[in-house]
């Protein structure tokens, strides 16, 4: 590389970092494109559906694992972190000061030394997201592997910050050991809420049955609750849901197990939920209605949010629970009367979209971290630094001035 003068060497230097990042994405949507790299699919396959019984796809005659993952990782990674969008999340600002020489200048920080953990059942999105996101911003991260070693490494290592994405019980507990310098995505209370215009019942329907129980209802936004307007009751929605939801079955990977509950809880749970006055089980194991009155007694409500965690009402149970996703088909002033984390609206609201074009994160908490764009990045990966420069001059007539 040719160097001609001063202000090509400090721009190249500047850029350095940055260069090399993008030549490594650049090598990464090369592979990514190679058809040698999908060679073995089948072999990946199988073993990805071992770590988590999903349906990949819908048929493997139609559609191969190599164009499923290619458009993930293209679209999920490679697109958000493409061509020069790395510079720019380091972007400082200038604001000028009270006297001549005076101005102050805010930096986005790295913290230096952080952690990630991600023990979550996406093990290619979220843990390349938010890798790729601190080294971005200039951190050196540790990625946990080992569940047995990293309570042991965190306090010792004492990082600067951890980014944590998981269970809400594991991160209260990783709040006090490391004293806050932690970033939280962790499990919410994910629900739907119909509003009282009927339309499109058999989309609703499979909206519903993909958000509860798609990747056997273990997606971190999984439909926890469905609220309903009273109109819907007079509809076959509830009777499409119990047809849909006995469709998945093991054999064709639909629907699996979950080994973190047993049995024997789930249904003492599922029995005391049943003990609440005007509650129904519809089907299967799980409660999807519940008197409204009875929900919100104390009580009840730690009942019915344990393990499975009219619009007044629903702002109620919003100030008692923990949201950090909420479909809503239905009104707008839900929107505007809450603070819930990434919310959807509309006829195609979904909780389980996954944040291939947005923000996906918690909101209203202090600590919530955010996944899948340059904010989210920034937020995470950085802190705010004021530099405030004051050069001069000093006036030619000035003097010493009396003590104050």
């Amino acid at each position: 590389m040719n160097i001609d003068n001063y202000d090509d060497l400090l721009d190249t230097f500047l850029d350095y970092h940055y260069h090399e990042y993008l030549e490594c994405g650049e090598k990464r949507d090369y592979e990514i494109d190679d058809d040698d790299c999908w060679k073995e699919e089948d072999e990946l396959l199988a073993i990805t559906e071992s770590i988590i019984t999903r349906k990949i796809y819908t048929s493997r005659e139609k559609i191969s694992l190599q164009g499923q993952y290619k458009e993930f990782l293209q679209r999920v990674t490679s697109r958000l972190l493409e061509k020069r969008t790395v510079r720019f999340l380091a972007r400082s600002f200038a604001v000028t000061g009270n006297h001549l020489g005076q101005q102050s200048h805010g930096f986005r920080w790295p913290y230096g030394p952080v952690t990630i953990i991600t023990p979550f059942n996406f093990p290619l999105e979220i843990p390349v997201l938010q890798l790729m996101g601190a080294l971005y911003m200039g951190n050196k991260p540790v990625l946990k592997v080992d569940s047995k070693t990293m309570n042991k490494l965190l306090p010792e290592a004492n990082p600067r910050m951890t980014l944590f994405t998981g269970s809400s019980r594991v991160a209260e507990k990783l709040v006090v050991d490391l004293k806050g310098r932690v970033k939280l995505k962790d499990a919410g209370f994910d629900w739907k809420i119909l509003g009282p215009d009927v339309h499109q019942e058999d989309y609703i329907a499979w909206v519903c049955d993909q958000d509860a129980y798609a990747c056997s209802g273990q997606k971190c936004s999984a439909q926890s609750l469905l609220f309903m307007h009273e109109n819907w009751s007079k509809t076959s929605l509830l009777s499409k849901l119990k047809d849909l939801a006995e469709r998945r079955k093991l054999e064709d990977l639909i629907i699996g197990p979950v080994l973190t509950v047993t049995t024997d809880s789930i249904l003492e749970h599922v029995n005391k939920l049943l003990e609440i006055p005007g509650s129904k089980l519809l089907f299967g194991v799980d409660l999807w209605r519940i008197i409204q009155f009875h929900l919100f007694m104390d009580k009840n409500f730690e009942l019915v949010t344990k393990n499975i965690r009219t619009i007044p009402d629903y702002y109620r149970l919003q100030e008692q629970s923990t949201i950090s996703c909420i479909g809503c088909p239905g009104k707008n002033d839900v929107i505007g009367k809450s603070v819930n984390g990434t919310t959807y609206a509309g006829l195609r609201a979904s909780t389980t979209g996954a944040p291939q074009n947005h923000w996906f994160g918690p909101a209203g908490d202090a600590r919530g971290a955010g996944i899948g764009t340059l904010e989210a990045i920034k937020l995470v990966w950085s802190c705010h630094r004021e530099i405030m420069y004051d050069l001069g001059p000093v006036p030619n007539n000035w003097e010493i001035p009396p003590s104050t």
